[in-house]
């Protein structure tokens, strides 16, 4: 594949991305437009939640795609229709908003969960070095941190300034345009004929060191649901609210320094996961007792840095396989681990608000021993060493 292929991609990713980063704060926006007691936020966000883990699950029990590409364009196709449905509901000025958010919400996450899986795997097949590999998944960190902070400024100055159903067609129109430039990826497969290790996806075994990367992955990722709702809290209790905003541009920051840096920084993996881990139970601590904000937004930075790097090392060693059916199985069981991770940690927040300094002193120190652990005991067990790719 040609550099042609890798710019497509990236461009797909980039036009989807943008609508995709505006709905968050629209829906939020208008949810409370139609009801201030934020129960319809509420809906909202159960549904896409809902939406995601019932097809995680059902991605990961099927066989990897042989045309990645059409899964992406599907996905595409459906999310796109369930806000050009929402828009039509919308300007009707039909009744019972509730059942048409959580409708199209679901919809829109059952779609999502389909599609990241074949992005992975596509990438997999466009990118044919594990340099073109790490070079590609940092761009797209890239634009995904970019994303993350522009999208909400742009979905409320839409929202705001024009109105809910501008912001919905904008997402609609950016699938559109993301699915026509996926249209040229459509006959696209890794190979005409599979090996015969790849005609079941049942025999297909992932290698011994994906699982222990997993279980790392689901604290770290727990971790970042617990910081995503305790860091704003805290930091706004501690200080005030213009603090939060030189926290949250700390990590946004620290993440793109993350993804240039993984271009050029290179050690392996456990490393990176280890720094992750032990740099997260830092953030945590730092948010309990720190005296001055700025120490909080070194630690938010160095954390999301870290686990950016981290993020990408491991996206490409599953991108390393030469079996679309381990690729999948990575991509799904790795999208299930952050479905249901990030929420739990979430919950966490939610349920110890009364407890929190305990709970927060247990997080570190459970983060700081599996990343110790996992930094000490990779590859001491038989089988357990990873390929060369977790660099």
């Amino acid at each position: 594949m040609n550099g042609r292929g890798k710019t497509r991609t990236a461009l797909a990713y980039t036009i989807s991305g943008v609508g995709d980063s505006i709905i968050p704060a629209s829906f939020a926006i208008q949810s409370y437009r139609l009801d201030e007691s934020g129960r319809l936020l509420t809906i909202v966000l159960l549904s896409l939640w809902l939406g995601r883990l019932l097809s995680s699950i059902a991605a990961q029990r099927m066989p990897a795609p042989t045309f990645p590409a059409r899964w992406m364009i599907l996905s595409d196709i459906v999310r796109m229709l369930a806000q050009l449905l929402l828009l039509w509901w919308v300007v009707a000025q039909s009744s019972h908003f509730a059942a048409a958010f959580f409708v199209s919400c679901l919809t829109y996450g059952l779609a999502t969960a389909f599609f990241n899986p074949a992005r992975f795997e596509l990438i997999s097949i466009v990118c044919e070095t594990e340099n073109e590999k790490v070079k590609l998944n940092s761009l797209l960190s890239a634009v995904g941190d970019v994303l993350f902070v522009c999208g909400p400024l742009l979905g409320t100055f839409i929202t705001v300034h024009a109105s809910f159903e501008a912001a919905l067609i904008v997402d609609a129109a950016s699938f559109a345009v993301s699915i026509l430039i996926l249209a040229s990826f459509w006959p696209l497969t890794r190979g005409t004929h599979r090996a015969p290790e790849e005609e079941s996806y049942a025999k297909e075994k992932l290698p011994a060191w994906v699982n222990p990367g997993l279980a790392t992955w689901f604290v770290l990722s727990a971790s970042i649901g617990f910081l995503g709702t305790a860091a704003p809290t805290l930091v706004m209790q501690h200080f005030d609210e213009r603090m939060w905003g030189w926290v949250a541009a700390g990590a946004a920051v620290g993440s793109l320094a993350g993804s240039a840096g993984s271009i050029v920084m290179r050690f392996p993996f456990r490393y990176k996961q280890a720094l992750a881990l032990v740099l997260s139970a830092v953030y945590v601590i730092f948010l309990m007792w720190a005296p001055s904000v700025a120490l909080i937004v070194a630690a938010a930075a160095l954390s999301s840095a870290l686990t950016t790097m981290a993020g990408i090392a491991w996206d490409v060693a599953g991108q390393s396989f030469d079996s679309a059916g381990l690729v999948h199985q990575f991509a799904t069981k790795g999208q299930l681990v952050n479905t249901a991770a990030i929420p739990t940690g979430m919950v966490i927040f939610g349920i110890a608000t009364a407890i929190l300094l305990p709970v927060s002193v247990a997080l570190a120190i459970i983060l700081s021993i599996v990343g110790v652990s996992y930094a000490l005991n990779w590859g001491h067990a038989a089988g357990n060493e990873p390929t060369r790719s977790l660099t």
